[in-house]
C-alpha cells in the first residue's frame, strides 16, 4: 500500500485557490488508487508540526512522518498543484527517495549557516523541487535520507518567513535545500524529470492555480 499526503491552506494573496486545488488532487488520486490511504490536512496541521511561518515547508516531514507512524513503507508527498494521471508505483523502482532535480545548483540556494554547520559547499550538487517525494522506508537508506531530513527541520534549518523578509537566508530553498543535501549526504541524488514521467500529463502534471 501507498500512503498519499498532501497540506493546504487558505491564502491571504489567494483565497481559497491552494484547497481547490487539492480537492483536484485528491479527485485524480482516488481515480487510480481509492481513497483508503490518503492523508490530506486542510486548514490545519499535521501533529508535531511547527505553523509555515515559523518553519517554512516544515509541515511535509511531520505529514509524512504521520503515514510513517500508522505503518505505511511506501509514501508519497504532493504538492496541491499536482495531478496525478497514472500509476505511481514505478517511482519506487527509480530510486529509495525520488525528488525531481532542479536545473538551480545548490551552493546558490543555501544558506551559509547550513553550509557551515554541515561543512559542505554544495558544488557540483543541485537543488531538487519539493512538489512530489516518494520514500520507500522498506530501505534502510531511506530512513538516513528521512531521519537526515527531520533532523534539519528540527534545528531550524528550513527557515522561517522573518528571516525571509529579512533578507538572510541568502535565497535559501527550505525544505527542498534540505531534502537535496540529505539525498547527497546519503550518495543518492535527485532524478531528471524526464526520468519519472514529471509534468507529462500521461502520468503527473503541476498545473499552479490553473
Amino acid at each position: 500500500m501507498i500512503a498519499f499526503c498532501s497540506v493546504a491552506f487558505n491564502s491571504d494573496s489567494f483565497g481559497s485557490a491552494y484547497l481547490k486545488q487539492q480537492e483536484r488532487l485528491k479527485k485524480s488520486l482516488i481515480k487510480i488508487y481509492g481513497n483508503e490511504d490518503l492523508y490530506f490536512w486542510t486548514n490545519r496541521y499535521p501533529k508535531n508540526s511547527k505553523t509555515h511561518y515559523d518553519s517554512t515547508y516544515g509541515f511535509k516531514v511531520h505529514a509524512i512522518q504521520h503515514c510513517l507512524d500508522l505503518g505505511y513503507k511506501k509514501i508519497i508527498w504532493l504538492d496541491t498543484a499536482m495531478i496525478v494521471n497514472n500509476n505511481l508505483d514505478f517511482l519506487f523502482d527509480k530510486s529509495p527517495v525520488v525528488a525531481v532535480m532542479d536545473v538551480t545548483p545548490l551552493k546558490n540556494v543555501t544558506m551559509n549557516k547550513v553550509k557551515d554547520y554541515y561543512n559542505i559547499d554544495c558544488d557540483g550538487w543541485f537543488l531538487c523541487g519539493g512538489s512530489m517525494f516518494s520514500f520507500d522506508f522498506n530501505k534502510e537508506i531511506t530512513h538516513n535520507v528521512f531521519n537526515f531530513w527531520k533532523d534539519a527541520e528540527k534545528k531550524g534549518f528550513f527557515g522561517n518567513q522573518i528571516d525571509e523578509s529579512a533578507g538572510l537566508q541568502n535565497g535559501h530553498r527550505w525544505d527542498e535545500t534540505m531534502m537535496s543535501i540529505a539525498l547527497y549526504k546519503n550518495n543518492l541524488s535527485p532524478i531528471s524529470r524526464e526520468c519519472i514521467g514529471y509534468d507529462d500529463e500521461n502520468i503527473i502534471l503541476k498545473k499552479h492555480f490553473k
